[in-house]
C-alpha cells in the first residue's frame, strides 16, 4: 500500500515507522509543523507538505492520524477521487470522513504511543469501514501490521477507548502519585518496579478480579487506619485510597458491584 500521514504527533510517527517496516510504503507527511514533517519525510524517504490542502491524490490510504479535536476542521477541508481515508481516534464516529468524497474508515490502534520508543510494542488494531470491501481492505492492511485486528463499530470502539483510560491513563496517574509520594517520604519508587512488572504479567493468566490481594478486600481495618494516618499531609492520595478501598470491598461484597454503582442518567 501507498500512504499519506496526515499527522507529525506520536501517533503519526510510530504507525509510520511501523507502516514501512511492514513492507508498505509512506509516500507523503502532511502536517502543520514543517520541521517535523520534513524530518519524518527524510526518514522514510518520501516527500512532505505544510497543511493539508495538496495531498498526493494517487495513495492507496489516507491515513488521520491526528488530535480527536482537530480531525473534523482538517477532513472539511479534503477531497480526494480515489483511495481509502482513515482515521486513527478512539473516539470519533467513522462517518465524520465521509464528506472526503472516497470510501472511509477506522484503523485505531488501542496502545500508548510515543515517538522515542525504542522499539515498536505490539499494537492491537480496531477497524471498521465504510462498505464491505473497504472494511475487508482495511482488515487485510491491519494484520500486515498485527497479529491483534478486531473490527469495532463506532459504540465499541468508544468503550474500548474509555476502559483503555482506566487501564493506562489512570494506572499511569497512581504511578505518578506513588512516585511524589516516595519522593517525599524518602523512598527509592525503583523498589516497587518489580512488583509493577509482575501484576501486570498476572493479568493474563486469570481475570483481574480473582488476582485482586491487599487490605481492601481481606476487609483489614487496622491496616487501612494507619495508611490513612500516613496519607492525612497528602490528601489527593488519602481520597483516593478512600475511594479505591471501597470501591474494591464492594466488587468482592456478596452481592457485587451492581448495587453500589451509579446508574447513568439518559
Amino acid at each position: 500500500m501507498n500512504v499519506v500521514i496526515l499527522g507529525t504527533g506520536n501517533a503519526a510517527q510510530v504507525l509510520g515507522r511501523l507502516i514501512q517496516g511492514s513492507g508498505h510504503r509512506v509516500v507523503q507527511v502532511a502536517g502543520r509543523n514543517k520541521t517535523h514533517a520534513e524530518a519524518m519525510a527524510v526518514e522514510w524517504g518520501c516527500s512532505s507538505i505544510r497543511g493539508f490542502g495538496k495531498l498526493d491524490p494517487a495513495a492507496d490510504i489516507y491515513l488521520v492520524a491526528l488530535s480527536d479535536g482537530s480531525i473534523p476542521g482538517v477532513v472539511r477541508k479534503i477531497r480526494l477521487s480515489r483511495g481509502i481515508i482513515v482515521h486513527a481516534a478512539g473516539s470519533v464516529s467513522m462517518d465524520i470522513l465521509a464528506p472526503c468524497g472516497i470510501p472511509h474508515g477506522v484503523l485505531y490502534p488501542l496502545q500508548s504511543l510515543r515517538a522515542n520508543l525504542v522499539k515498536i510494542p505490539e499494537i492491537p488494531f480496531l477497524v471498521d469501514g465504510s462498505d464491505p470491501e473497504t472494511l475487508q481492505k482495511l482488515i487485510a492492511f491491519a494484520r500486515s501490521m498485527s497479529r491483534q485486528v478486531q473490527v469495532a463499530d463506532d459504540e465499541a470502539r468508544l468503550n474500548l477507548h474509555l476502559a483503555a483510560v482506566f487501564t493506562s491513563n489512570f494506572m499511569n496517574h497512581l504511578f505518578a502519585l506513588t512516585e511524589e509520594f516516595s519522593r517525599m517520604e524518602g523512598l527509592d519508587p525503583r523498589m516497587l518496579l518489580p512488583l509493577i512488572t509482575e501484576t501486570t504479567m498476572r493479568m493474563g493468566q486469570k481475570p483481574a478480579g480473582e488476582l485482586q490481594t491487599g487490605p481492601a478486600i481481606r476487609g483489614d481495618k487496622a491496616t487501612q487506619r494507619k495508611h490513612l494516618a500516613l496519607l492525612k499531609t497528602y490528601p489527593q492520595m488519602n481520597a483516593i485510597y478512600k475511594l479505591l478501598s471501597r470501591s474494591i470491598s464492594q466488587l468482592h461484597s456478596d452481592d457485587g458491584p451492581a448495587r453500589h454503582l451509579p446508574v447513568p442518567e439518559a
